[in-house]
């Protein structure tokens, strides 16, 4: 059960990256969140994790 909480924060996080990077609401980031993973084959929490590290990375 944590590790689902722990799923879901990570994509809520990246989805308000992806609300603020392109300015669009939830449902768009969602969206693009998903697209991103079934490119990747990763679970959305994987591809969450990956624009999470991304942004990070840019950051340093």
């Amino acid at each position: 059960m944590g590790t689902d909480r722990a799923g879901r924060d990570v994509v809520n996080r990246a989805c308000g990256i992806l609300m603020q990077r392109h300015g669009a609401g939830y449902e768009r980031a969602l969206e693009d969140l998903m697209h991103h993973a079934r490119q990747r084959r990763t679970t959305l929490a994987e591809a969450g994790a990956e624009i999470i590290a991304a942004l990070q990375a840019g950051r340093n």
